[in-house]
């Protein structure tokens, strides 16, 4: 059986590695790291604010624009897809892509 890790146990440990300067960068381009009901998830910004970028097509467009980037070696974006916790029981999702980088 897993157990969840309680959102407020998430937040210290995304504190560890999706610092500030992370969460500004990827709002200029129009996502970041949220938390969706006690599950970190990658999603489009809804609202941007003053330098932040809209994506149209929204989560979806959010996710393709990071796991392309990881693709291309970018850690930030590496990152945010290993922090990324979609699926049921916990486990982290990778995009097949990533398996043969």
């Amino acid at each position: 059986m897993t157990t969840r890790t309680p959102w407020n146990e998430y937040m210290i440990e995304l504190g560890d590695y999706w610092i500030r300067e992370c969460d500004a960068a990827a709002k200029k381009e129009g996502w970041t790291v949220f938390n969706a009901d006690g599950v970190l998830q990658i999603q489009a910004v809804d609202e941007p604010e003053d330098g932040d970028v809209s994506l149209p097509d929204g989560d979806g467009q959010a996710y393709s624009l990071v796991a392309q980037k990881a693709l291309e070696e970018s850690k930030l974006h590496a990152l945010a897809l290993y922090l990324d916790g979609r699926e049921a029981d916990g486990e982290i999702f990778i995009p097949k892509a990533l398996i043969y980088w």
